[in-house]
């Protein structure tokens, strides 16, 4: 059973990109556009033997990169012994006919100057392979060497090794399955994956419905809780980054809606230009209330007193229910249960005067920390107290305020789940409070038993945040009232 509070959004963000038709292969970043009058870009970087005319023996162009003699990237040999036709004469002086004097009639092999000098040459005595991405188009078919790769032997842009080869080194500069010494999928060029046929499709063409249930649609404990883990230089855990809890904590900004009880509303914003990307943003926000208008109280305040709450979670105890007293009225009710293995109710549905009543807030100056834990009593005699003292038509709520230093059995979530039943639509529902260091917190219990509560969950850090959740009229009023019940959002994507 979901729930919806006055002046409280309940969000759904979605990402949607731009996605090319079934069967259309997505472009390439930077690549040419596709059609029209675009044409190809001027090649990103110099090429071997430069840009000529096609055909021509000396420029090293598209038909003609190398010359009849046989020389790589078009050079103009006299036809004299030694200049690629293998006679012996005077070409490089070794009579090997390959150009490169050392007489063993090998090849010389492109390389190319990355703008990151540090991008390769870090294997010693490897000759490494040129970084290729997507942004240089398509790979020739032999991935060049790397010019500033010592190792390479690389003189105006012809080395006398190449890359990609054999040498026991797993190159990951080299396209894919070209150095024979990496394993499958050990590494290849990300850019250059062969994505699967169709990717974008889905395996169905029916619509995609997606649907939201505000069961957490008041908690807010998470973005304090997170702050105090990054405070006390703790690791946050990923499951305590609740993102439905960021939202309900900040304000979004929205126009409160001012004649209907709620308010329902959609906004779709560009958020990755470059991708294509839009957030859909699906929101339901109850009215605006005057705290002076509101309900009369019920409050049961069961309150965790054991020794596990000693230091600095008894003083955040006491500030929040401090905080609360300046929220309350003429004529609202108030109980006190302290507990940790016995029961002491220092207040029994007592009607204050007003704001900050004294005999209030001399009940708050006795709560003190000592003794063991039991939450099963505590709940008990909470619920008890809340139906003892139930105001019809009023605001009938259990605050279960404690470090979570304690075990919830099946019986505890039972009797919370029970008592919070919107059968008659004015169930009493359990608001949790966290108070503790982040070291000894345990959120996932107070988590649980809110759920099953069906009200707010906050975590309370410090006594400006007691301040911020119970001191401010409309936030506490929002913290403790409900708009709307069975809040259910459905979209549906054709």
């Amino acid at each position: 059973m979901s729930r919806l509070t006055p002046s409280s959004l309940a969000v759904l963000s979605l990402a949607l990109a731009s996605l090319p038709a079934c069967g259309q292969t997505t472009p390439l970043e930077n690549s040419p556009l596709v059609g029209g009058d675009a044409e190809w870009p001027e090649a990103p970087i110099p090429q071997p033997g430069g840009n000529g005319a096609p055909g021509s023996e000396s420029t090293g162009g598209d038909e003609g990169g190398a010359s009849d003699s046989g020389d790589p990237g078009g050079d103009e040999w006299d036809g004299d012994p030694g200049d690629g036709d293998g006679d012996p004469g005077s070409g490089d002086g070794d009579g090997d006919g390959d150009g490169d004097g050392d007489g063993d009639g090998d090849t010389l092999f492109d390389c190319i100057s990355p703008e990151d000098p540090g991008a390769c040459g870090v294997e010693p005595m490897i000759c490494e392979a040129f970084p290729w991405t997507d942004g240089l188009g398509e790979p020739p078919p032999m991935t060049p060497a790397c010019c500033v790769d010592d190792d390479c032997g690389c003189v105006d842009g012809l080395c006398t090794s190449a890359a990609c080869t054999a040498d026991g080194f797993c190159d990951c500069n080299c396209q894919l399955d070209e150095d024979p010494d990496c394993a499958v999928d050990s590494c290849a060029m990300p850019g250059h994956a062969a994505e699967p046929p169709d990717a974008a499709c889905p395996d169905s063409l029916d619509p995609v419905v997606l649907y939201m249930s505000n069961d957490d649609s008041n908690s807010q404990a998470s973005p304090t809780f997170v702050r105090r883990l990054v405070a006390d230089n703790m690791v946050v855990p990923a499951a305590r980054v609740r993102v439905h809890e960021f939202l309900n904590y900040y304000d979004l900004s929205y126009g409160n809606t001012t004649t209907d009880l709620l308010d329902v509303g959609v906004q779709m914003r560009r958020t990755k230009a470059e991708t294509g990307e839009f957030t859909l943003l699906l929101y339901a926000q109850g009215q605006h209330l005057d705290p002076k208008d509101r309900p009369p109280f019920n409050l049961v305040y069961t309150l965790d007193m054991s020794g596990s709450m000693s230091g600095e979670p008894i003083e955040l105890l006491i500030d929040t229910v401090t905080a609360t007293a300046g929220q309350l009225r003429a004529g609202d009710k108030i109980s006190l249960l302290g507990w940790d293995t016995e029961q002491s109710i220092l207040l029994d549905g007592y009607q204050v005067t007003g704001p900050n009543d004294p005999v209030l807030m001399n009940a708050i100056g006795q709560i003190a920390a000592g003794g063991g834990t039991n939450l099963h009593d505590g709940l008990v005699t909470g619920y008890a107290l809340a139906n003892q003292h139930y105001i019809k038509g009023g605001i009938n709520r259990v605050f279960l305020v404690s470090d979570g230093g304690a075990n919830a059995g099946i019986t505890d979530i039972d009797l919370i789940a029970a008592e919070a039943s919107d059968s008659n639509g004015e169930g009493i529902y359990l608001i949790g409070v966290g108070v503790s260091e982040a070291s000894g917190y345990n959120d996932e219990l107070m988590d649980d038993v809110t759920d099953a509560g069906k009200g707010a969950y906050l975590f309370v850090d410090s006594a400006a945040e007691a301040e911020r959740m119970f001191g401010d009229p409309e936030r506490f009023l929002a913290n403790t009232t409900i708009a709307a019940r069975d809040v259910q959002m459905e979209l549906t994507m054709p």
